[in-house]
Parts: C-alpha cells; structure tokens; sequence
C-alpha cells in the first residue's frame, strides 16, 4: 500500500512536470505575440473584475461546505464565521501535496467546536459533490464541444460508467448506513444536494470568467456555442487538476487542459497566456477571499438561540 502511495504520487508530479513543459512550449510558441500584447484599460478591467468575480465564486463554496456540516449536524456556525475557516484553509491548497487546505479545516474547523468526525465526514461529501458538479457541466458538454467526441465514441457509452459509478455509489451509501447511520440520513443527503447547487453556480461563475479572459483577446468568446464550450473546459480543467495527486491547486494540470482545448475554440487568442492569467486571476480571488472573510468574521461565531 505505501509502495502504491509513492507510485501514484510520483505519477501525478510526472503529470505536473509534462504539463508545465508543454505550457511552456505553448509559451515559447506564442512569443511574438505576447511580447506585442499591450493590456489597455479594457483589459485591465476585465482582469480585475475577474479576480473580484472568483473571489465572489468562493464565496459558494464556503455555503456549500456549510450545508453539508448542518446536514452533519455540526454546531450551528454564523456563515461569516464558516467563510472566514474556509477562507483560511483554502491557502494551504497551495503548498505541494495538495492536502494541507484539508488539514487546516480540519483544525480551524475542531477550533472552532465542530468535532473531528464530522470534519472528516464533511470533506468526503464536499469532494463529492464537487466531482459530481464539474462532471455534470464538463462531460456533457466537453462531447458537445468536440474535446472527448469522436466518430467512433457514441454518446451512449457514456452510460456504462455512470452505471457503475450509480451502482457503486448505491452499495457505499448502503453500507454507510448500516454502520454509521449519523453520517447518511435525509438531512445529509438534503445537505449534500444543496452543496451541490453552490458547487454548479461556482463552475458557472469561473467559468464565464475564462470567457471575459478569451474576450479580451477574441470577440468570438461572447458567442453562445463558444460561451458554453468554455464553461465546460474550465470545469474539465479542474476536475483534472483534482484528481492528479501531489499537484499543489492544479498547477500545470489545469493550465495545461486549458492550453489543449482553448485553441480550436479561440485560434487567434494566445491560449498559453489566457490559460496563466486564468491561474492569477484565480490566487489573487482567493487571496481577496481570504482578505475579506477574515476582516468580517464575527469574534463569536455561534448564532444565539431564541
């Protein structure tokens, strides 16, 4: 088991490293044009709406973690105060491992009187719900968009694994229930589903950022077909950063996802450059989340009984 561990993990900075090496030939390839590039005031606004609009999509994510800890049945926590934990935690994503955003709810979150058990619960449904969420816009309409489509890949296909995952995910919840029953009820699954929601507006909301990004560089970025498209890469992307072990907040992954499907879409944009202004705009959002949450964060946060 520990042999498989330092595979997987070496694995996914292999992955890191390729990834980093072919945004930098993208780079490298787009030279000329980046060097001419000069962001006026059309640009630097939709740059900084940009990081305001991803720290508002964090916002989301905060509510959807708090729904899952009332389903819980957590101690009932002011949402400023959920935001403010949630917020501090979110930094550790991007130190190397990828687990130490974990590690910090789980100890702001005890801190704060919510018990280890329930924390540890909560990130299980959390990472759930957020892979149902970005799968249910990047997989549908990434085969709409041509990125996993091909003559010889029916759509149908598609069904065999989500059978599995359905079948797989009826025997867990089964067994969940039998043996910890606190931790899958209705008011979980309540919990869960409203999680959910907040995880698809967060995609839909980063999402439309990587368009304004695209606009900046290609009017054909507001067309509805390309509109959606990008929707569904920026989710794809994601959900490709998170799943890759050891990759500190995506880093390369993402970019590089990005970089391999921005082109057909937008041939005239340098995808390489939108794909790293997406990842600034995306730390300097959760550095003004952060920044945020933690000034208006309530010193007490429990909400008062009446």
């Amino acid at each position: 088991m520990k042999r498989l561990k330092q595979l997987t993990h070496w694995a996914g900075w292999l992955l890191v490293a390729l990834s980093l090496y072919y945004v930098a030939s993208r780079l490298q390839g787009e030279w000329q044009t980046i060097r001419q590039w000069r962001p006026g005031s059309r640009e630097m606004a939709i740059l900084a709406a940009a990081c305001g609009g991803y720290a508002v999509a964090c916002v989301f994510l905060g509510l959807a973690w708090q729904r899952i800890l009332e389903g819980l049945g957590a101690p009932t926590l002011r949402w400023r105060k959920v935001q403010s934990l949630y917020a501090q935690s979110q930094l550790g994503k991007y130190l190397p491992g990828n687990i130490f955003h974990v590690v910090g709810r789980q100890m702001l979150g005890n801190r704060a009187g919510i018990p280890h058990g329930v924390l540890a619960a909560s990130t299980l449904y959390e990472f759930s719900a957020l892979g149902a969420a970005s799968l249910v816009l990047a997989l549908p309409l990434s085969l709409d968009a041509g990125i996993l489509a091909s003559r010889d890949f029916p759509p149908w296909v598609l069904g065999i694994p989500a059978g599995l995952a359905l079948l797989l995910a009826w025997v867990a919840q089964r067994q969940i229930r039998r043996r910890w029953p606190r931790l899958l009820n209705r008011r979980v699954v309540l919990g869960w589903f409203q999680a959910w929601g907040f995880h698809l507006l967060f995609f839909a909301l980063s999402g439309a950022l990587l368009v304004a990004l695209g606009y900046a560089f290609s009017p054909r970025a507001l067309e509805p077909a390309v509109v959606v498209r990008l929707s569904a890469i920026f989710a794809l992307s994601w959900l490709a950063g998170f799943v890759t072990p050891g990759a500190p907040s995506g880093v390369g992954i993402r970019e590089g996802v990005i970089v391999l499907t921005l082109q057909p879409l937008l041939p005239t944009a340098p995808a390489a450059l939108i794909a790293l202004l997406l990842r600034v705009v995306t730390v300097t959002g959760d550095l003004l989340y952060f920044v945020l949450a933690t000034t208006f964060s309530p010193p007490n946060g429990r909400k008062r009984r009446t």
